[in-house]
């Protein structure tokens, strides 16, 4: 689902005006106050890094005075649909734009580049083209990597570039890289949707599948599955780990727990799983080089089968009151204004707590 833009001059069209622009995104976040402005000088040497690691799971940042810079520069925006589409694991040949489109439901505007006929979102801030040269090598030095420590990959490709195409008023997103929610979001986010429609392929009975904050959108992965039937959680498990090389830990639960609920997983492995039965550990396999423990391009692996066995206990039911007495409460209680408690689960994937700065 994707449409040329009108004329050589697509880019150039009003941002503000498309819900597909980044612009209309971080509008959006203005008029519901989740967007803070520092009109401030700020250095763009660790400074401004600074400041959105402070930010980290509260409002998106917008700098108005880089020292160096003649944009804008926004941060901790932490997603929109097109970019999760750009991070999403597809297959050999799928089109990234296409995928955005469907998240979109209406077919993403493209303009073709100036010195070439790759198609770019019409509605993007930046373009630049250039040339990637497998020839010629460069020292990357250490990279703040998803997990929160710094990796060295030693030589990358050297990218070099010949024209930039930009809107007048322009402004310059960075994501801040490292253990923050905008890094692992885009990953756990993603991952997890390509997991769900790859696993379901080969287990049918998949409901969700969670790759959260707990680890670092990368590395944990929980799936639940509807009345799986023997051997379907190890089966689970092998094409979760098949599917997605960083996956090191996967976690499978019943239907009626949230894989995003870290709590309500751990509540799970507390009182469903039985260690000498269901955890099953898989050493000697082939690792990312982003795997923060890799030794010899090699790691072990972890499953654990959390779902309820018919033969463990007689009576699997939550202990609660009856259904009419609890709606009975829930009414009382509203005419009170009455309000739950604090939440102890983990949101940190969708609703997380903002922090003040």
């Amino acid at each position: 689902m994707a449409t040329l833009a009108a004329g050589k001059d697509g880019m150039s069209r009003t941002a503000e005006i498309s819900r597909q622009s980044m612009r209309a995104f971080v509008g959006a976040l203005e008029q519901a106050g989740e967007l803070a402005s520092i009109a401030q000088p700020v250095a763009l040497d660790y400074e401004l890094a600074a400041c959105l690691a402070e930010a980290d799971g509260g409002p998106a940042l917008r700098f108005t005075a880089v020292r160096g810079h003649k944009m804008p520069v926004v941060g901790n925006l932490l997603n929109s649909r097109t970019r999760i589409a750009s991070c999403l694991y597809l297959g050999l040949g799928d089109d990234e734009l296409t995928i955005a489109g469907s998240l979109l439901g209406e077919p993403l505007e493209v303009a073709r580049c100036v010195q070439s006929d790759l198609l770019v979102p019409a509605h993007c801030e930046c373009v630049l083209e250039g040339t990637l040269d497998a020839a010629e090598s460069v020292e990357e030095g250490p990279v703040s990597e998803f997990h929160g420590m710094y990796e060295t990959y030693g030589v990358g490709m050297v990218a070099t570039f010949t024209h930039l195409t930009r809107r007048h008023d322009a402004f310059f997103q960075v994501i801040m890289p490292g253990y923050h929610r905008e890094h692992c979001l885009l990953g756990g986010v993603s991952i997890a949707a390509g997991l769900a429609r790859v696993v379901r392929i080969s287990v049918p009975t998949v409901r969700q599948v969670a790759v959260g904050m707990g680890g670092a959108g990368r590395l944990h992965a929980v799936v639940s599955l509807n009345e799986p039937r023997a051997g379907e959680a190890r089966k689970t498990m092998f094409a979760v780990w098949a599917a997605v090389n960083l996956i090191k830990q996967v976690v499978v639960v019943d239907d009626d727990v949230d894989p995003w609920d870290a709590v309500a997983v751990e509540w799970a492995i507390a009182t469903r799983s039985k260690p000498d039965r269901d955890f099953v550990i898989v050493p000697g396999v082939r690792a990312d080089r982003s795997e923060p423990l890799e030794q010899d391009g090699m790691i072990t692996k972890l499953g654990i089968d959390a779902t309820c066995r018919a033969s463990d206990r007689p009576d699997w039911r939550r202990a609660r009151p009856p259904e009419p007495a609890v709606k009975k409460a829930q009414e009382l209680l509203r005419t009170q204004r009455v309000r739950r408690g604090p939440d102890e689960s983990d949101h940190s994937l969708t609703d997380g707590e903002s922090n003040a700065i």
